[in-house]
C-alpha cells in the first residue's frame, strides 16, 4: 500500500532506491543542507522508500573542483560493488557550479560522467541560482535582469552577485520550506524558463550564463517513481507575469 501522492509503478524487487549526490560544497553548506532537508521532507510521504547520500567535499581538504567531485562519487560506486550493495537503477549525480572553473576541466568531468553513466546538474554561475529560483519574486526575466544588466558582471563576479541578490531575498534559509513539494515544481518550471531564455541547448553538458539544470535530478526521480504525483507541475502564474509583491525578507515564504 503506498502513501497517498506517490504513484504505484514497476520497479525492482529492491523496494529502497538511492539518490547519490556528489556536491562540491561541504558539509553544512548550501547543498548539503537542501539535500539534507529534501531527504526529511520524502521521508514524510514514503518513509524507508528513498535513500538520499549527499557527498560533500570534505572540509580538511577543500577538494571541491569538479575532477574532485566525480572521483569522490566513483569511490562511493566502487565501495558499494564491493560490498554488493550497488543497484543498476540508483541515481547517481554530480551537483556542481561552472562559476570560474576552466570549460576545459568541466567538459572532461562531463565526458567522463556520461561514460560512466552519472548525470551532471551544473549551475552557471553556481547553486545559490537554483535556491533563488524557490523564493518571492522570481520569475526568470528578473533574475536575468538582476544578473546579467548588473554592475561588475565579469565571470569572475557572477557567483558573488548571485550569492548576494539571494541574500538580499532572504536573510536566512528555511530548507525544509525550500523542498516542499510547491517549491520545488515552482522552481523545476522557472529553471527551464530561465535555461531558455538564456538560450540552453537541452543537449548542453552545462546551461549557459544564467542556468541550472538542478531541476533535472528532480526529473529523475520522478521517472524512478520517487516524487509524490504532481510536484513538477506546480501552475506558477508569476513566471507568466513577471512581477509578485515581495515577500519579507527575513522569512521566505
Amino acid at each position: 500500500m503506498l502513501t497517498k501522492g506517490f504513484r504505484a509503478r514497476e520497479r525492482p524487487s529492491r523496494s529502497i532506491g538511492t539518490l547519490v549526490v556528489a556536491l562540491e560544497g561541504e558539509a553544512g553548506g548550501k547543498e548539503y543542507r537542501y539535500f539534507e532537508a529534501l531527504r526529511t521532507t520524502l521521508a514524510s510521504y514514503k518513509p524507508h522508500w528513498l535513500r538520499i547520500v549527499p557527498l560533500p567535499t570534505p572540509s580538511d581538504t577543500h577538494a571541491s573542483a569538479p575532477h574532485w567531485v566525480i572521483r569522490r562519487l566513483d569511490e562511493y560506486v566502487a565501495r558499494q560493488r564491493k560490498n554488493r550493495d550497488f543497484a543498476s537503477f540508483d541515481m547517481l549525480w554530480l551537483v556542481i557550479d561552472v562559476d570560474s572553473w576552466e570549460r576545459g576541466e568541466l567538459s572532461a568531468v562531463c565526458q567522463a560522467a556520461s561514460q560512466k553513466g552519472y548525470a551532471v546538474a551544473a549551475s552557471n554561475p553556481c547553486f545559490e541560482l537554483w535556491l533563488l529560483l524557490h523564493l518571492e519574486p522570481a520569475a526568470p526575466e528578473m533574475i536575468t535582469r538582476a544578473l546579467v544588466e548588473g554592475k561588475d558582471n565579469g565571470e569572475s563576479k557572477r557567483s558573488q552577485r548571485t550569492k548576494q541578490l539571494l541574500a538580499e531575498r532572504a536573510t536566512r534559509l528555511d530548507y525544509l520550506q525550500l523542498t516542499s513539494g510547491s517549491r520545488i515544481g515552482r522552481a523545476a518550471l522557472r529553471s527551464e524558463l530561465l535555461n531558455k531564455t538564456s538560450a540552453s541547448s537541452t543537449t548542453a553538458r552545462w546551461p549557459e550564463f544564467p542556468g541550472t539544470f538542478v531541476h533535472r535530478v528532480f526529473q529523475d526521480l520522478e521517472r524512478h517513481g520517487f516524487l509524490p504525483e504532481g510536484w513538477l507541475h506546480a501552475n506558477d502564474s508569476i513566471t507568466q507575469e513577471g512581477s509578485s509583491a515581495p515577500s519579507s525578507p527575513e522569512h521566505p515564504p
